[in-house]
């Protein structure tokens, strides 16, 4: 099986469970060991979920699932080589940040943003400006919008 049909599998079994008007949670150990037994690895298959729109949280016995909206296709920007920890971001990115207003979280992801960016080369950082400035002007001054307002939240928590 590949990661595609992997994926398809997951977004049917998805769908019955009631997926996308509402979130779905698995067993995690059980996903982990369903993509193990066909070779995969199951965090590749995350972060492919979150290029399409399907984000996740992780407990320490689940997987929760649910809709990302406004994701941006980072396949077009990296291929099928989407560093991790960029599909991470956007999908947290597009779900307003589960941890808003966390002074830590907000500094470590800003310096993980930022240790990211610099290791991107100059025509990635190119396209992933283009991809914002393509937005429609609400899309675009909504993410801003997002950005001010948890970077506010996160200042208040350490004064």
């Amino acid at each position: 099986m590949s990661e595609n049909e992997f994926i398809e599998n997951l977004k049917r079994n998805l769908e019955k469970n009631g997926y996308p008007s509402q979130r779905v949670a698995f067993n995690l150990e059980r996903l982990y060991a369903s993509a193990h037994e066909k070779k995969l690895n199951f965090n590749k298959i995350l972060d492919q979920c979150a290029t399409i729109g399907i984000g996740h949280e992780k407990t320490s016995t689940k997987i929760i699932f649910f809709p990302i909206q406004n994701t941006p296709d980072l396949s077009q920007i990296f291929g099928s080589e989407i560093p991790p920890s960029l599909a991470d971001m956007a999908a947290r990115m597009a779900t307003g940040f589960p941890n808003d207003g966390d002074s830590e979280s907000f500094s470590s992801m800003m310096g993980q943003v930022q240790k990211m960016l610099e290791s991107l080369p100059p025509e990635q950082r190119q396209k992933i400006a283009q991809m914002v400035q393509n937005l429609p002007a609400s899309e675009r001054e909504e993410l801003y919008k997002k950005a001010r307002q948890w970077g506010e939240a996160a200042a208040k928590k350490t004064t």
